[in-house]
């Protein structure tokens, strides 16, 4: 429950970050159910976590702790602080790098490929929002969870280069071994450290662009069906309106129902008690 300055210097592996500037604005949102075990950790000698823990049960959570000592206990009694934002999503990309051996490019390397003419194009998966405050110069803003819904417009030729990048590392590495899996025939490549190794090299970046993604396209048949194999060879599991229905009724239950539309399409309509999540941007937060 420290804010966020403060939560980015060191914390737990897995702690969610909810500062108590914040506590009554998210809370419901992060847990749902007002019988959940909660524990608040902060510092251990500011007395935040005890006011949060406080206001928590005047809301009507019933399974409050605080964490005795707070971040100097946890460190004390031999457990690892880490620093940093979104720490479980960024081992995660680096996990599947490591693991699926995804490909990835210097910025160097593209911006002369680029000099050149190659045939490439450069997609950044991070939403809008993202995209316009920084990217590199010429890419096409296409959030991630967006990628195999509307790669065929926008690589139709399958000798294109598909180059995906972010901010950092995560989302350009989720992005590229996302088209990778959905079975794309082109090159993919992942933009190695984003828009941030860009700039470290000495590159421009493209503020303000306003490049976006096409249209899905009409026929859906064969991204149906590179869709339905994926998620076959995955195992995703399924679930019907009714066992929805029931879980999200089940007061013992924390149910999270993410709409992973774009904003757009989610402010014209949604579930009862949908939150948006973008663009695969729940790879990035899981924390959050």
């Amino acid at each position: 429950v420290r804010e966020h300055g403060q939560y980015g210097e060191a914390h737990p592996f897995y702690a969610v970050p909810l500062p108590y500037s914040r506590l009554e604005l998210d809370i419901a949102r992060l847990v749902p159910r007002l019988n959940t075990r909660l524990v608040l950790l902060d510092g251990g000698t500011d007395g935040v976590a005890e006011r949060a823990a406080s206001r928590l049960e005047a809301l009507g959570y019933t399974n409050v702790h605080v964490l005795a000592g707070g971040t100097a206990a946890w460190q004390g009694a031999g457990h690892v602080l880490f620093a940093g934002v979104n720490v479980p999503s960024k081992t995660f990309g680096e996990m599947v790098e490591e693991t699926y051996h995804t490909p990835h490019i210097s910025a160097a390397e593209l911006a002369e490929r680029q000099a050149r003419g190659d045939d490439l194009i450069v997609l950044d998966g991070r939403p809008v929002d993202e995209y316009r405050k920084m990217t590199i110069p010429g890419s096409i803003c296409c959030p991630n969870g967006e990628l195999p819904l509307r790669i065929a417009a926008l690589a139709p030729d399958p000798a294109t280069t598909i180059v995906v990048n972010c901010a950092g590392r995560t989302r350009s590495i989720i992005g590229a071994q996302m088209l990778r899996h959905f079975g794309v025939p082109n090159p993919v490549l992942a933009l190695e450290n984003g828009t941030q190794g860009w700039f470290l090299a000495d590159l421009q970046l493209d503020h303000g662009a306003d490049r976006l993604y096409p249209p899905a396209p009409q026929d859906l048949t064969e991204a149906r069906a590179r869709a339905a194999r994926h998620a076959s060879r995955c195992g995703v599991p399924r679930i019907d309106t009714a066992t929805l229905r029931g879980w999200l009724g089940d007061p013992a239950r924390n149910t999270f129902l993410c709409d992973i539309r774009t904003p757009e399409e989610f402010a014209a309509g949604s579930l009862p008690g949908a939150q948006n999540a973008p663009g695969g941007q729940l790879l990035q937060a899981t924390d959050q």
